[in-house]
């Protein structure tokens, strides 16, 4: 008996890919690069207050060339939550 698909799509050739690395692979060449340096002495970061009280936490915002990036909330007992800012 033949095979139902014979003739119907010519033959069917195995794709074979070697172009492919693992993402976490230390030698793969599609990762980011880390901003240099240089690159990162240019961004313009500013640290404002925006609430402080007796009594009560005070709250920072970490702003990144003009954009908030990450709030600081300081509690009395030292302890900080950071809550990044994700655009």
């Amino acid at each position: 008996m033949e095979n139902y698909l014979n003739g119907r799509g010519g033959s069917i050739e195995k794709a074979t890919y070697s172009g492919f690395s693992s993402y976490l692979a230390s030698d793969s060449s599609l990762k980011a690069d880390s901003p240099s340096a240089e690159e990162t002495t240019n961004i313009e970061q500013s640290t404002e207050i925006i609430y402080q009280e007796e009594g009560a936490p005070k709250v920072e915002v970490l702003s990144v060339d003009g954009k908030p990036t990450k709030l600081l909330i300081h509690f009395e007992n030292d302890k900080i939550l950071e809550i990044d800012c994700l655009y």
